[in-house]
Protein backbone atom coordinates (compact mmCIF):
# COMPACT_ATOMS: atom_id res chain seq x y z
CA UNK A 1 0.00 0.00 0.00
CA UNK A 2 2.95 2.62 0.73
CA UNK A 3 4.19 1.78 -3.00
CA UNK A 4 0.84 2.40 -4.41
CA UNK A 5 0.53 5.55 -2.57
CA UNK A 6 3.93 6.96 -3.18
CA UNK A 7 3.60 6.01 -7.15
CA UNK A 8 0.10 7.82 -7.35
CA UNK A 9 2.24 11.02 -5.36
CA UNK A 10 5.00 10.81 -7.88
CA UNK A 11 2.09 11.11 -10.86
CA UNK A 12 0.28 13.63 -9.48
CA UNK A 13 3.39 15.37 -8.66
CA UNK A 14 4.76 14.87 -12.30
CA UNK A 15 1.38 16.25 -13.72
CA UNK A 16 1.49 19.29 -11.97
CA UNK A 17 5.10 19.78 -12.70
CA UNK A 18 4.84 19.17 -16.53
CA UNK A 19 1.08 21.61 -16.38
CA UNK A 20 3.57 24.33 -14.40
CA UNK A 21 6.09 24.31 -17.50
CA UNK A 22 3.38 24.98 -19.75
CA UNK A 23 4.04 21.74 -21.33
CA UNK A 24 0.47 20.13 -20.88
CA UNK A 25 -2.68 21.32 -22.41
CA UNK A 26 -6.09 20.47 -21.75
CA UNK A 27 -8.14 19.70 -24.83
CA UNK A 28 -10.65 22.28 -26.05
CA UNK A 29 -14.13 20.36 -26.23
CA UNK A 30 -16.57 20.94 -28.81
CA UNK A 31 -20.22 20.33 -29.58
CA UNK A 32 -21.93 19.91 -33.18
CA UNK A 33 -24.27 22.13 -34.67
CA UNK A 34 -25.48 26.15 -35.20
CA UNK A 35 -27.32 26.64 -31.63
CA UNK A 36 -30.88 28.11 -32.17
CA UNK A 37 -31.36 31.39 -31.70
CA UNK A 38 -33.75 31.85 -28.53
CA UNK A 39 -37.50 33.76 -29.34
CA UNK A 40 -38.94 34.90 -25.96
CA UNK A 41 -42.85 33.32 -25.43
CA UNK A 42 -45.21 30.28 -25.31
CA UNK A 43 -46.04 28.30 -28.26
CA UNK A 44 -49.19 25.93 -28.02
CA UNK A 45 -47.76 22.91 -29.89
CA UNK A 46 -50.87 21.32 -29.17
CA UNK A 47 -52.08 20.92 -32.62
CA UNK A 48 -48.65 20.46 -34.12
CA UNK A 49 -47.54 17.41 -36.10
CA UNK A 50 -45.11 15.52 -33.67
CA UNK A 51 -42.02 13.69 -35.13
CA UNK A 52 -39.78 12.00 -32.74
CA UNK A 53 -35.91 12.09 -34.36
CA UNK A 54 -34.75 8.56 -33.09
CA UNK A 55 -31.16 8.43 -31.59
CA UNK A 56 -28.84 8.51 -35.03
CA UNK A 57 -26.96 5.48 -35.72
CA UNK A 58 -23.18 5.82 -36.53
CA UNK A 59 -20.25 3.12 -36.55
CA UNK A 60 -18.95 2.12 -33.49
CA UNK A 61 -15.10 3.62 -34.43
CA UNK A 62 -16.54 6.86 -34.72
CA UNK A 63 -19.17 6.39 -31.48
CA UNK A 64 -16.81 8.39 -29.33
CA UNK A 65 -15.98 11.85 -27.90
CA UNK A 66 -12.52 12.07 -29.82
CA UNK A 67 -13.05 13.55 -32.81
CA UNK A 68 -11.38 10.85 -35.57
CA UNK A 69 -9.54 11.89 -38.54
CA UNK A 70 -8.88 9.39 -41.41
CA UNK A 71 -5.44 8.97 -42.19
CA UNK A 72 -5.53 6.00 -44.69
CA UNK A 73 -7.74 3.35 -46.03
CA UNK A 74 -7.98 1.74 -42.66
CA UNK A 75 -6.05 3.59 -40.33
CA UNK A 76 -7.81 6.40 -37.92
CA UNK A 77 -6.31 8.69 -35.86
CA UNK A 78 -7.46 11.01 -32.53
CA UNK A 79 -6.71 14.15 -32.23
CA UNK A 80 -4.75 15.04 -29.24
CA UNK A 81 -6.03 18.51 -28.96
CA UNK A 82 -9.81 18.79 -28.63
CA UNK A 83 -12.75 16.37 -28.21
CA UNK A 84 -16.53 16.05 -28.12
CA UNK A 85 -18.81 17.11 -25.37
CA UNK A 86 -20.66 13.73 -26.18
CA UNK A 87 -20.52 10.82 -28.05
CA UNK A 88 -20.81 11.28 -31.55
CA UNK A 89 -24.42 9.44 -31.54
CA UNK A 90 -25.92 12.24 -29.37
CA UNK A 91 -24.22 15.19 -31.04
CA UNK A 92 -25.25 14.54 -34.25
CA UNK A 93 -29.04 13.57 -33.25
CA UNK A 94 -28.83 16.65 -31.35
CA UNK A 95 -27.85 18.81 -33.69
CA UNK A 96 -30.18 17.12 -37.01
CA UNK A 97 -32.70 18.16 -34.70
CA UNK A 98 -31.80 21.61 -34.15
CA UNK A 99 -32.04 22.05 -37.69
CA UNK A 100 -35.10 20.18 -38.65
CA UNK A 101 -36.57 22.57 -35.87
CA UNK A 102 -35.38 25.54 -37.95
CA UNK A 103 -36.35 24.38 -41.02
CA UNK A 104 -39.84 22.85 -39.87
CA UNK A 105 -41.30 25.74 -37.85
CA UNK A 106 -44.71 23.70 -38.77
CA UNK A 107 -43.83 20.93 -37.05
CA UNK A 108 -42.45 19.61 -33.61
CA UNK A 109 -38.74 17.78 -33.59
CA UNK A 110 -38.71 15.18 -30.80
CA UNK A 111 -35.40 13.28 -29.56
CA UNK A 112 -36.24 12.61 -25.67
CA UNK A 113 -39.49 10.89 -26.69
CA UNK A 114 -41.82 13.07 -24.38
CA UNK A 115 -45.27 12.84 -26.62
CA UNK A 116 -46.47 9.61 -28.68
CA UNK A 117 -45.48 11.19 -32.18
CA UNK A 118 -47.48 10.29 -35.28
CA UNK A 119 -44.26 10.22 -37.12
CA UNK A 120 -40.83 8.79 -36.44
CA UNK A 121 -37.66 9.49 -38.37
CA UNK A 122 -34.74 7.09 -38.40
CA UNK A 123 -31.51 8.13 -39.49
CA UNK A 124 -28.45 5.89 -39.58
CA UNK A 125 -24.72 7.42 -40.96
CA UNK A 126 -22.62 5.25 -42.75
CA UNK A 127 -19.74 7.74 -42.50
CA UNK A 128 -18.65 10.75 -41.23
CA UNK A 129 -14.88 11.28 -41.02
CA UNK A 130 -12.35 13.78 -42.55
CA UNK A 131 -10.09 12.71 -44.93
CA UNK A 132 -5.71 13.91 -45.40
CA UNK A 133 -7.00 15.91 -47.96
CA UNK A 134 -9.22 17.57 -45.63
CA UNK A 135 -12.74 17.05 -47.19
CA UNK A 136 -14.93 16.15 -44.78
CA UNK A 137 -17.80 13.27 -45.84
CA UNK A 138 -21.36 12.72 -44.50
CA UNK A 139 -22.83 9.47 -45.87
CA UNK A 140 -26.12 8.50 -44.40
CA UNK A 141 -29.31 7.15 -44.78
CA UNK A 142 -33.08 8.42 -43.30
CA UNK A 143 -36.52 7.18 -43.77
CA UNK A 144 -40.09 8.02 -41.95
CA UNK A 145 -42.43 5.46 -40.27
CA UNK A 146 -45.23 5.75 -38.70
CA UNK A 147 -45.50 5.07 -35.00
CA UNK A 148 -46.16 1.54 -35.18
CA UNK A 149 -43.35 1.17 -37.51
CA UNK A 150 -45.14 1.08 -40.92
CA UNK A 151 -43.11 2.71 -43.71
CA UNK A 152 -44.03 6.18 -44.71
CA UNK A 153 -41.30 7.17 -47.08
CA UNK A 154 -38.88 5.98 -49.09
CA UNK A 155 -35.61 4.57 -47.78
CA UNK A 156 -33.20 7.56 -48.91
CA UNK A 157 -29.39 7.77 -48.71
CA UNK A 158 -26.78 10.75 -49.51
CA UNK A 159 -23.28 11.76 -49.68
CA UNK A 160 -22.51 15.28 -48.10
CA UNK A 161 -19.04 16.40 -48.53
CA UNK A 162 -17.73 19.78 -47.34
CA UNK A 163 -14.08 20.63 -47.30
CA UNK A 164 -12.10 22.09 -43.77
CA UNK A 165 -10.04 25.51 -44.19
CA UNK A 166 -7.19 24.36 -42.37
CA UNK A 167 -6.08 21.10 -40.29
CA UNK A 168 -7.15 22.48 -36.80
CA UNK A 169 -10.30 21.35 -34.61
CA UNK A 170 -12.33 23.99 -35.41
CA UNK A 171 -12.39 23.53 -38.74
CA UNK A 172 -13.31 20.23 -38.57
CA UNK A 173 -16.28 20.98 -36.63
CA UNK A 174 -17.39 23.99 -38.97
CA UNK A 175 -16.58 21.66 -42.03
CA UNK A 176 -19.02 18.51 -40.32
CA UNK A 177 -21.17 21.21 -38.76
CA UNK A 178 -21.81 22.16 -42.29
CA UNK A 179 -22.01 18.88 -43.77
CA UNK A 180 -24.97 17.99 -41.13
CA UNK A 181 -26.85 21.38 -42.27
CA UNK A 182 -26.63 19.66 -45.87
CA UNK A 183 -28.01 16.14 -44.55
CA UNK A 184 -30.72 18.00 -42.58
CA UNK A 185 -31.75 19.93 -45.31
CA UNK A 186 -32.68 16.85 -47.29
CA UNK A 187 -34.09 15.08 -44.25
CA UNK A 188 -37.02 18.82 -44.21
CA UNK A 189 -37.90 17.77 -47.71
CA UNK A 190 -38.26 14.07 -47.18
CA UNK A 191 -40.41 15.62 -43.98
CA UNK A 192 -42.36 17.53 -46.01
CA UNK A 193 -42.81 15.59 -49.15
CA UNK A 194 -44.73 12.62 -46.86
CA UNK A 195 -46.85 15.28 -45.27
CA UNK A 196 -49.24 15.14 -48.04
CA UNK A 197 -49.02 11.40 -48.59
CA UNK A 198 -49.62 10.00 -44.56
CA UNK A 199 -52.80 10.50 -42.60
CA UNK A 200 -51.11 9.78 -39.35
CA UNK A 201 -48.62 12.89 -40.15
CA UNK A 202 -51.77 14.81 -39.65
CA UNK A 203 -52.66 13.87 -36.60
CA UNK A 204 -51.22 15.97 -33.81
CA UNK A 205 -49.81 13.93 -30.92
CA UNK A 206 -50.83 13.12 -27.78
CA UNK A 207 -49.25 12.44 -24.46
CA UNK A 208 -48.46 8.72 -24.05
CA UNK A 209 -51.32 7.06 -22.04
CA UNK A 210 -53.77 10.21 -23.12
CA UNK A 211 -57.13 9.85 -24.81
CA UNK A 212 -56.91 10.42 -28.46
CA UNK A 213 -57.89 14.10 -29.54
CA UNK A 214 -59.96 14.88 -32.96
CA UNK A 215 -57.76 14.98 -36.06
CA UNK A 216 -56.18 17.80 -37.33
CA UNK A 217 -57.60 19.28 -40.65
CA UNK A 218 -54.86 18.33 -43.40
CA UNK A 219 -51.46 20.07 -44.17
CA UNK A 220 -51.35 20.88 -47.40
CA UNK A 221 -47.01 19.75 -48.45
CA UNK A 222 -44.73 22.62 -48.78
CA UNK A 223 -43.88 23.55 -52.41
CA UNK A 224 -40.48 23.01 -54.04
CA UNK A 225 -38.84 19.72 -54.82
CA UNK A 226 -35.65 18.31 -54.89
CA UNK A 227 -33.30 17.64 -57.71
CA UNK A 228 -30.96 15.19 -57.32
CA UNK A 229 -29.36 15.54 -60.73
CA UNK A 230 -28.23 19.33 -59.88
CA UNK A 231 -25.01 19.92 -60.00
CA UNK A 232 -23.52 21.63 -56.52
CA UNK A 233 -23.30 25.52 -56.87
CA UNK A 234 -20.55 25.90 -54.40
CA UNK A 235 -18.25 24.00 -52.44
CA UNK A 236 -21.18 22.04 -50.27
CA UNK A 237 -21.67 19.40 -52.80
CA UNK A 238 -24.51 16.92 -52.58
CA UNK A 239 -23.42 13.50 -53.80
CA UNK A 240 -26.45 11.45 -54.58
CA UNK A 241 -26.41 7.42 -54.39
CA UNK A 242 -25.79 5.45 -57.51
CA UNK A 243 -29.03 5.15 -59.31
CA UNK A 244 -30.59 7.40 -57.16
Amino acid sequence: MTGSFARGWAVAGATLLLWGCGTFTLPKVYVLGDPSRPIAGVADEATLPHIELKTVTVPDYLDTTDIVRRTGSNQVVMSATGQWRERLSLGVTRAVAVDLARRLPDFVIESRGLFEPAQRLLVDVERFDIDEDGLCTLTARWRITSSDGAVQSNSERGTFIEATTSKTDAAAVFAMTSAIDQLSSQIAATVEASVGKSDPAKTPPRPVGAASRPPRPPLRPTPGSWLPSAAPTSSRAWAPPNGG
